[in-house]
């Protein structure tokens, strides 16, 4: 079952919240968003996907989740670019 894109979008705001505490939380978070996203299961995101996410309404581009440029991010790309935007708040 596929979480709507309301309860996708509100899960992904909620994800800097887990950051805040110990931050052990926050991979799982982001796992899930990503995983949610993935609607072929493929293991990774098309811009398509990404689009349909609603993921590009956060400000960050399909463009720039794609590191190698290959079309597509993967969970790795994914967990780097929203460490990136959303550093933990010790500097860990």
């Amino acid at each position: 079952m596929r979480i709507a894109t309301s309860a996708f979008a509100l899960m992904f705001m909620v994800a800097p919240i887990a950051l805040a505490g110990d931050g052990h939380n926050a991979g799982s978070i982001v796992s899930q968003i990503f995983e949610s996203a993935d609607t072929d299961d493929s293991g990774s995101l098309d811009a398509d996907e990404y689009g349909e996410a609603g993921l590009a309404s956060y400000g960050t581009p399909f463009e720039d989740c794609d590191a190698n440029a290959d079309g597509e991010t993967t969970l790795e790309e994914y967990l780097d670019l929203y460490a990136r935007h959303h550093p933990h708040p010790s500097g860990i």
